[in-house]
């Protein structure tokens, strides 16, 4: 934002951040070393700005070495590329009102001029985030937003009244998010709890998983011939995929290199596991991908599994796919090993009314998600115009 912007909706000013914050405050002290506080790592904050869990300790274990904060103040992560990701929070309900941690957080806290939650608005903002990544410092993969940058944003200022009215029309689409996603958590959970309970009641054998099923490895093709990588099928390794789905897709390659190269074709509804670098992760296929080294594409016969229903039976395997890890980028799931693998096959009838059930539960889960990324486009979008002023608001 340039700070010499003039064009501000009557009544509003432009302030840098300093002017209305503190910017790392000093230490919160006490005088019981045993005061119980919340410490805060860098993964205990979303790339949405949240903070998803805290920690409980001593005051004597962590006031020295780690960051300190306190009830309303916002954090907003220093290093690449967590500052990049978006992540940071507004910081409540600390424990003693009080909390720590990592070092890589700087700490914005509000001086009474203007409302924390807009404050905190604008640090999650598209605009801060590219601008602060343009002014990071350090060497390569080290680099970080200095204190000087946050200092000096320029923040479009409304009157208290109006900071005040927009914070509550945001907070509406917060509380909307936050309510769809602990519906979403919700409904995995019950997923994963009805597949066990009607495992429990089902009749069948355990049965090893290479006597009902074929596997096939893929392949990475030549990196040397470009003429290969400009086709129009998608070709993904281990890290594309997540959440029981392919979640990115980056390369593309030709039918010739399926043929001149050990990649391997995998159609729609395969099962795919990765096997050596993001060990254990599985997905079902939406449409015919070509796969790398690092996956196995699973095949079960007909006659005795439904696809679904193994697919399901693998991810809820209470850490059976995990265990078999060697724990090497190579040596990830062997074959031999993935072959002796137990799966408990009750008749394919049965089978096929389960995975029917948890199909309906992921198709609920399907919208509910889709509704989360209609809400957070929603809250993007307002999130600009409510804070520059394009669209305002009567308090």
């Amino acid at each position: 934002m340039n700070t010499t912007n003039t064009n501000l909706p009557d009544g509003w000013e432009l302030k840098h951040i300093e002017d209305l914050a503190n910017i790392n405050p000093p230490k919160k002290s006490t005088n019981n070393p045993n005061t119980k506080v919340s410490f805060i790592k860098m993964a205990d904050i979303s790339t949405s700005g949240k903070i998803i869990s805290k920690s409980i300790l001593e005051y004597k274990q962590v006031s020295n070495g780690f960051t300190s904060f306190i009830d309303g103040d916002i954090l907003v992560a220093k290093i690449t590329p967590c500052f990049e990701n978006g992540k940071g929070a507004l910081v409540e309900k600390l424990v003693n009102g009080i909390g720590f941690g990592s070092t890589e957080f700087h700490v914005i806290r509000v001086n009474g001029s203007v409302e924390k939650h807009l404050l905190y608005y604008h640090t999650i903002k598209d605009d801060f985030r590219k601008a602060g990544k343009s002014n990071m410092t350090g060497s390569v993969g080290q680099k970080r937003v200095p204190k000087r940058f946050i200092e000096r944003y320029p923040i479009p200022l409304p009157p208290l009244p109006e900071q005040k009215k927009i914070v509550e029309i945001l907070s509406t689409w917060d509380r909307a998010i936050e309510r769809t996603e602990r519906l979403i958590g919700s409904k995995k959970r019950h997923r994963g709890q009805t597949l066990n309970k009607l495992m429990s009641k089902t009749r069948g054998e355990k049965t090893n998983l290479g006597k009902i099923c074929t596997f096939q490895s893929g392949g990475t093709p030549s990196t040397k011939n470009d003429v290969f990588w400009q086709g129009s099928i998608p070709w993904i390794t281990g890290g594309d995929i997540e959440k029981q789905s392919v979640t990115s897709i980056r390369k593309h390659i030709t039918k010739q290199a399926i043929e001149k190269s050990s990649t391997h074709l995998a159609p729609k509804d395969t099962i795919l596991l990765v096997t050596r670098t993001g060990v254990g992760k599985i997905a079902l296929t939406e449409f015919d991908i070509a796969i790398s080294q690092d996956i196995t594409a699973i095949y079960p016969s007909k006659k005795t599994i439904d696809n679904h229903f193994l697919f399901w039976s693998l991810y809820y395997s209470n850490g059976k796919l995990e265990n078999l890890n060697q724990g090497t980028s190579i040596n990830g799931i062997l074959r031999k090993d993935l072959e002796k693998l137990k799966i408990k096959t009750p008749p394919l009838q049965e089978q096929k009314k389960i995975a029917n059930l948890l199909g309906t539960i992921e198709n609920e889960i399907r919208l509910l998600e889709q509704e989360l990324k209609r809400l957070k486009k929603q809250k993007k979008g307002l999130l600009q115009k409510l804070l520059t002023g394009e669209v305002r608001v009567k308090p």
